[in-house]
């Protein structure tokens, strides 16, 4: 049994015990929410009370009755000991939905509790604590994912033997490729490519390009070849998604048109005079390191044998 926290003399444990098994416990959930990614985000309190309310132990904030925040689908998945999904309204003044897009919630701490509304003093029992995941926008609310404080064992805290690069991401200090462009069959490409959509773009999953309107190369055959920038990264510089980034999951040439489709949606369309950028990827394999003449900085172990090769044992005929 979970121990109650928060406890203001002369009250104890059992006094919190005996309201909540009473007939009439009058306990209201709350949850706190601490970024972690952001300073530009400040820790939001809710409570599933039909009026604001402060706590002892939580000075400086404000748990806002926000029953949009807090759904009946979030509190029957609290009782699950590794993760819940939470569902919440856009809130100008608590979740701004361009703070959500920007990622600025994610990964930030999570608790959610009870309390006594009619006598704080009881102290709170803890329901749930851990992190917020992924955000998935729906236009008028959002999903969240919540993880579980043991979700931390599971992160790899070693470095692991792999035969891919163990570089997450291409061109940072890690990888030590700094070079601007990259040579193909006796073809130099760019690495990035600034330029605008074309006129019969509207998408959030893909983005075409009229390669004629990019800084860089513009006669066909300087066109990168397919999938030149998969797994790297297109970032918009205007427009309503200015600021946001997305992978490239493959790239299509077809003349001088070229299509993006994207790991993840942007959450608006991009339009005809977005203006972004474009930057090659790497499939951490060792053909694409030595594409980049990396090679030297390729953080895997591609030629270690595997568990079926190490086992084998001599056959009587050798």
């Amino acid at each position: 049994m979970h121990t109650p926290r928060n406890i203001q003399s002369p009250y104890t444990a059992t006094d919190f015990w005996d309201k909540y098994t009473s007939v009439n416990p009058r306990m209201a959930l709350f949850m706190k929410v601490i970024p972690s990614l952001s300073t530009d985000v400040s820790t939001i309190g809710l409570t599933s009370n039909t009026r604001d309310m402060t706590l002892p132990a939580h000075s400086g904030i404000t748990f806002k009755s926000a029953a949009g925040l807090m759904p009946s689908s979030m509190q029957e998945a609290i009782g699950e000991a590794t993760a819940l999904e939470m569902m919440g309204l856009y809130d100008a003044l608590l979740f701004d939905r361009a703070d959500v897009i920007g990622g600025k919630w994610e990964n930030a701490r999570i608790e959610i509790f009870i309390a006594c509304w009619d006598n704080v003093n009881l102290g709170e029992l803890v329901l749930f604590s851990g992190f917020l995941g992924e955000f998935k926008d729906m236009q008028e609310y959002f999903n969240a994912e919540g993880r579980g404080l043991i979700s931390k064992l599971s992160q790899d805290v070693a470095i692991v033997t792999t035969r891919a690069c163990r570089v997450k991401e291409f061109r940072n200090a890690q990888c030590g490729h700094t070079a601007s462009t990259v040579t193909i069959n006796s073809i130099t490409y760019d690495i990035s490519y600034t330029g605008v959509p074309s006129k019969n773009n509207s998408a959030k999953q893909a983005v075409k390009i009229n390669t004629n309107y990019w800084t860089g190369s513009i006669i066909p055959k300087d066109i990168p070849p397919t999938n030149y920038f998969q797994n790297g990264k297109i970032t918009c510089t205007s427009g309503l998604n200015d600021g946001l980034s997305r992978e490239i999951s493959s790239n299509a040439v077809a003349g001088t048109e070229m299509k993006l489709s994207l790991k993840r949606p942007f959450p608006f369309a991009i339009a005809e005079f977005d203006e972004f950028t474009i930057t090659a990827g790497c499939n951490r394999t060792v053909e694409d390191c030595k594409k980049y003449s990396n090679i030297i900085n390729f953080r895997g172990e591609p030629y270690v044998p595997n568990i079926t090769t190490v086992s084998k044992v001599p056959s009587a005929d050798g």
